[in-house]
């Protein structure tokens, strides 16, 4: 009878080891199929991620073919922008020189500028460094002109970043007659980061920023600010 009671009590502890291992078997697979449930999931959507991003490389691909460098309509919109805007360019190298011209024109998808000085015909990379800064300062802003002429939203906002780099007090001064000029314009809210004490001078509202041991200032000057 005591033989027959271990038996029994021995039966019972691996069927009750088996059961945990069934169960735990049971929990395994049910974490198993949640995780495959997941990975269908994720597996549709980036399916349908994949096939969107399709669909806008190929809208992509269009519209470069278009507008690319090689594109069909670049060439059309360039020709028909490019008379105003070689003559905003020339209304503002009259600031910075006398007898000098620059022209863009159109070679194929591409811009080329040739410059006139005193009848003498350059490229743009034959220039100073400060020739080279006023033409493209000309450049950029009928650029600017052609934008706001071709714009349906009116703006008379300004954005300057040390733009008279590698200019010298005489091309500074012509650039500040420029800018007070495009003030009578319209353009009211004018914003200049600088450097340059002979363009600070001419600003009543000032927002100047001093770095010192590792620490910045910020100084406001102006009944404006």
């Amino acid at each position: 009878m005591v033989l027959l009671s271990v038996q029994m009590f021995a039966f019972e502890q691996k069927y009750e080891l088996k059961r945990q291992s069934l169960e735990k078997m049971n929990s395994e697979l049910l974490t198993y199929r949640q995780e495959i449930d997941k990975i269908v999931t994720r597996g549709k959507e980036l399916r349908k991620s994949i096939t969107e991003l399709e669909s806008k490389r190929q809208l992509s691909d269009y519209y470069y073919k278009l507008l690319g460098n090689k594109g069909e309509l670049r060439p059309y919109l360039l020709s028909k922008s490019i008379s105003f805007v070689n003559s905003r360019v020339q209304k503002y190298m009259c600031y910075f020189f006398k007898n000098t011209t620059a022209q863009l024109y159109l070679n194929g998808a591409n811009i080329d500028i040739l410059i006139d000085s005193n009848g003498i015909k350059k490229s743009i990379s034959s220039l100073s460094s400060g020739e080279a800064k006023r033409v493209n300062i000309s450049i950029q802003l009928a650029l600017y002109d052609l934008i706001q002429s071709t714009s349906q939203i009116s703006f008379n906002l300004l954005f300057l970043d040390e733009i008279e780099n590698s200019m010298d007090a005489n091309g500074v001064q012509q650039l500040l007659n420029i800018v007070e000029d495009k003030a009578d314009d319209g353009i009211n809210s004018l914003f200049w980061i600088t450097n340059n004490p002979d363009v600070m001078q001419h600003f009543n509202n000032k927002i100047i920023c001093r770095k010192s041991m590792g620490k910045t200032s910020v100084l406001l000057e102006g009944a404006g600010i």
